[in-house]
Order: C-alpha cells, then sequence, then structure tokens
C-alpha cells in the first residue's frame, strides 16, 4: 500500500495551521480515537507540523513495521508508549513537538487520573497533562472531523491553559472538555469498541456499561478529586 507524500494529492483533507501556534514552536498534539485519527497523523506531518509520537504496540508483531512504514512516511517518528514518556520529555525539552492519543481508559494507580466522561467516571492517562507542565509546551487538543463524500476535517481545538497551580487531572478533564462537545453532537465517529469505562465507583446513582467492575485503586483516584 502506497500513500500519497504531498499534502496537495489529499484532496480528501481539510487542514488549517492552528492560529494560536506559531509556526515551528513546540507543541503537545492531544488526540482522541474518533474518525479518520490515522489521516490525522499523516495530514499534520505533510504540513510540517511533525513530531515524536507514542504509539501502542500492536499485539501481532508482524503488523508493527508495516504501520510503522506508513505512519512514519509524512515524517513523524513513532515510539511505543513504554518507557516512552522520558523520551518524549526530552524531545520537548529541545524544542521538538509530539502527539499522543489521550482517551482511552489505563488501569488505576500512579499514572492514571480521573475525569468525568459523558457523566461518568473513567480512568485515563495524565501523560499529556504533566508533559505540559513539567516542559511548559503548548497544548493543543485535536480530532479528525469526518464530512460528506469520504472527506474530512482537521480541527484544532482551543490551546489549554490553566495556569502553574492546576492539577493534572484538571489539565487532562480540560482536554476531554474540549471534545466532549463534539462526541455529543456526533458520538458515531468515537471507537466505541473501545471498552471505555472499565472501572466505576463503588457507589454511584449513574448506570455503567455491563463490563465495569469496581477497584479498590479506582476509589482511591476519586477520593483525591
Amino acid at each position: 500500500m502506497e500513500l500519497a507524500t504531498d499534502l496537495r494529492q489529499f484532496s480528501s483533507i481539510d487542514f488549517e495551521w492552528p492560529r494560536q501556534l506559531q509556526p515551528g514552536e513546540s507543541v503537545i498534539i492531544a488526540c482522541y480515537h474518533y474518525s479518520n485519527l490515522e489521516w490525522l497523523s499523516l495530514a499534520c506531518g505533510f504540513q510540517g507540523l511533525r513530531g515524536t509520537i507514542l504509539g501502542e504496540e500492536f499485539k501481532n508483531s508482524v503488523l508493527e513495521p508495516i504501520f510503522r512504514r506508513l505512519r512514519q512516511q509524512s515524517g513523524h517518528f513513532f515510539i511505543p508508549r513504554t518507557g516512552g514518556i522520558l523520551r518524549v520529555f526530552k524531545v520537548l525539552r529541545r524544542g521538538e513537538s509530539t502527539a499522543m492519543l489521550i482517551d482511552l481508559t489505563v488501569p488505576p494507580g500512579s499514572s492514571a487520573v480521573a475525569i468525568n466522561c459523558l457523566g461518568l467516571q473513567k480512568s485515563v492517562t495524565p501523560a499529556h497533562a504533566w508533559l505540559h507542565q513539567r516542559t511548559g509546551v503548548a497544548l493543543i487538543p485535536a480530532h479528525c472531523e469526518p464530512l460528506e463524500g469520504g472527506r474530512y476535517r482537521i480541527v484544532f481545538h482551543p490551546r489549554v491553559e490553566l495556569g502553574p497551580n492546576a492539577t493534572v487531572a484538571e489539565v487532562a478533564q480540560a482536554c476531554w472538555d474540549t471534545f466532549e462537545p463534539v462526541l455529543r453532537a456526533n458520538p458515531s465517529p468515537w471507537l466505541w469498541m473501545y471498552k471505555h469505562w472499565r472501572y466505576r465507583p463503588m457507589r454511584t446513582d449513574r448506570s455503567y456499561p455491563f463490563y465495569s467492575s469496581p477497584h479498590a485503586k479506582f476509589e482511591q483516584m476519586l477520593a483525591r478529586k
């Protein structure tokens, strides 16, 4: 499978450089499993918004080199999530950029925060929030919006700026809050096959998915909110 290597050939994508970001400025792009997220990455790269990106490893190792080649052809460099945060921290300190997906459920613990997601509590990564606070690099959420005729638009949300006194959980919540109105308006492009609410509070008056279950560490996370 060969893909075009010039964005001018991508007639199916609308791309507008983030207005709140100066060309060449380092940035953390916080993305979601929504619509054609692979096109979002490629389009950014072909427009010059390139970076070192955290990517989840495939369980089938044969797929890894295939997708790495396809994903890196627009200028990005993909690294595995395992041990990747420190590498990304160094990348940002050098004035470069990164992107990561922030909406998957992660196991509760010291490397997770609880956010309110569609009215339900969810355990997610705080990596983007932690990197933003430790480096001062701009944090901008983004998603790929489906259009008619098989076309897409890359949408950059407002820059997240809560100040130095905000917690990583508050920053993570702010990132999600920019995206939730989009999801509520058009929920079908979100990858619902993922178990987004694996954990639920021990006491709640809300209905959680059948696969949810209480977890002691998740309860501790909720108590710290």
